[in-house]
């Protein structure tokens, strides 16, 4: 039995909700249950109905899964087997005739971009991201200021990879790489509130929420404002911009990506189907169809416990024989319990 995914199912906190594209995110976060029903291979757990209990795809062919982490791996090439990022930043001065001063800023510049990366697990975040945008058409980045990390002695940039069900984007009408207005939230334990931002809860889980525009940003835990590293996580954002980025596995006219299992769920459970049925057929003709003579009629019966076997009819008058002459079934078992399977033998001829 494959456990259940439950996706989050909670609306943005939001100022004005009539004035937010809700219809938008609800259609595609119903795509987003329909894909990971597909790639866990929940579906798969369907019955014949609500009181029948058999498997509706009982041979539980689930042809997702291993297509999303063979593109997941295309996607990156063979990489060397380390810590770095699957994917590192090279940065080149712009035009031919660029300086030494320029092309040195280049390489400080690819220096800061890949520790960055490395000192946030980079490799692990891109791994992860690869095979949700197979999954579910795309990935969401963030990059943010971290004071923890400054204290920890490393570069103050953190990078957050954030599932695309906790995404809730307010793009520009025909520059989708371009966001006017973003809300990221999902549900943390209590715990989790308690420690990472010294906000109890009144429940077992609480909402985690971002709320980012270019000029004024805000982080809650179930709407109450909350401090990170010492600094209260609300002002205006750094470089008057959105700090996070949708990438789509591929567009067709509109800002979400398309997914690998877009329009092929239906083709899924017709494959299971069909194949079940020449499993059932493969299983019915594979053995032996027992035959019995010496019977009144001719035909094909079938038995109380599923086996067949072929009626010839009596023999011709005269003739003699047994009264029933049974072969046994594939496991051993007559079909005429008692009955005489001596071969029958024709009388001699005269001066024979």
């Amino acid at each position: 039995m494959t456990t259940a995914r439950t996706v989050f199912h909670q609306t943005p906190r939001l100022p004005d909700p009539n004035n937010y594209p809700l219809s938008m995110w609800e259609q595609q976060r119903a795509r987003y249950w329909e894909y990971w029903r597909h790639f866990d291979g929940t579906w798969l757990d369907e019955t014949v109905s609500e009181t029948d209990n058999t498997l509706r795809y009982p041979l539980k062919l689930n042809p997702f899964n291993v297509a999303c982490m063979l593109h997941a791996g295309f996607l990156f090439g063979e990489v060397q087997d380390s810590a770095d990022p699957l994917a590192t930043a090279v940065v080149e001065p712009w035009g031919r005739n660029s300086s030494q001063e320029q092309r040195d800023l280049a390489a400080r510049l690819t220096d800061v971009i890949n520790r960055v990366w490395a000192e946030n697990d980079g490799r692990a975040l891109q791994q992860e991201a690869g095979l949700i945008s197979q999954i579910l058409g795309g990935c969401v980045f963030g990059a943010s200021y971290d004071p923890v990390m400054e204290q920890e002695g490393k570069l103050p940039v953190r990078i957050d990879h954030v599932l695309p069900e906790f995404f809730f984007p307010v793009p520009a009408p025909t520059q989708y790489w371009r966001l006017l207005e973003t809300f990221v939230c999902f549900e943390i334990t209590g715990r989790q509130a308690s420690l990472m931002y010294a906000a109890p809860p009144e429940y077992d889980t609480a909402l985690y929420q971002e709320w980012w525009t270019s000029d004024h940003y805000e982080i809650t835990v179930d709407g109450q404002p909350v401090a990170w590293g010492g600094i209260k996580m609300e002002g205006k954002p750094l470089g008057a911009r959105v700090p996070y980025t949708y990438i789509p596995h591929i567009r067709a006219g509109e800002f979400y990506g398309i997914s690998l299992l877009e329009g092929k769920m239906g083709l899924a459970e017709e494959i299971n189907e069909r194949m079940a049925d020449v499993g059932d057929i493969v299983s019915e003709n594979a053995r032996l169809l027992p035959v019995i003579v010496n019977a009144r009629k001719v035909g094909i019966t079938r038995l109380g416990y599923g086996t067949s076997f072929i009626n010839l009819g009596q023999t011709a008058p005269g003739r003699r024989g047994q009264a029933v002459t049974a072969l046994p079934t594939t496991v051993g078992r007559p079909l005429a319990w008692g009955a005489c399977t001596k071969p029958h033998r024709s009388p001699p001829r005269s001066g024979g």
